[in-house]
């Protein structure tokens, strides 16, 4: 897995081998109150780094759909976009959280031929990419947002905690701070 960084270790080496055996759905799966969630993923040894093995998942709730892709990276979001079902839910996609906190690597065109997010949202620290504002925000249909203007990305580094609000039947509502 990490051929070129060093050895397994202990703990990937136990979430591949749960990957490879695990064949059960679980008996009696937690009801979400209308929250539906699915969840895509690369195979392994197709690929063998963590970033593009990551768990992509989307959550939907009276018309609303959240991407969460993890730390995929460009070559793992073209091979999720072979699969038909995952091009379909990403039609979708209201908000979409940035893959691998925005960076360059986990940017892909590609995805946004089948989306056009409200918002897309980078969850990051100190470190700032380019990708974040100028390869995101072309993608993204923006918002109004208060004070004036439109936000087409939000980021947790510049906006603190990001809140979607949706409540059935009514529209959606993002604060931040």
């Amino acid at each position: 897995m990490k051929e070129t960084q060093g050895p397994i270790s202990r703990a990937m080496d136990s979430l591949l081998d749960m990957h490879e055996k695990w064949i059960y759905d679980e008996p009696n799966p937690p009801d979400f109150a209308g929250i539906e969630i699915q969840t895509f993923c690369n195979s392994y040894p197709t690929f063998t780094d963590t970033n593009n093995l990551s768990l992509v998942t989307f959550l939907r709730y009276d018309g609303l759909g959240i991407l969460f892709p993890g730390d995929v990276e460009r070559s793992g979001w073209l091979a999720l976009l072979e699969d038909a079902s995952f091009r379909t839910i990403l039609r979708s996609t209201s908000f979409l959280v940035a893959s691998h906190h925005g960076r360059q690597s986990g940017y892909c065109a590609e995805v946004f031929d089948y989306c056009t997010p409200y918002l897309v949202i980078v969850s990051d620290a100190r470190k700032q990419f380019a990708t974040q504002e100028q390869d995101y925000s072309r993608h993204a249909q923006g918002v109004p947002w208060e004070g004036g203007g439109t936000r087409y990305v939000l980021s947790t580094r510049r906006d603190g905690m990001i809140t979607i609000t949706k409540d059935v039947g009514a529209s959606w509502h993002v604060t931040t701070g």
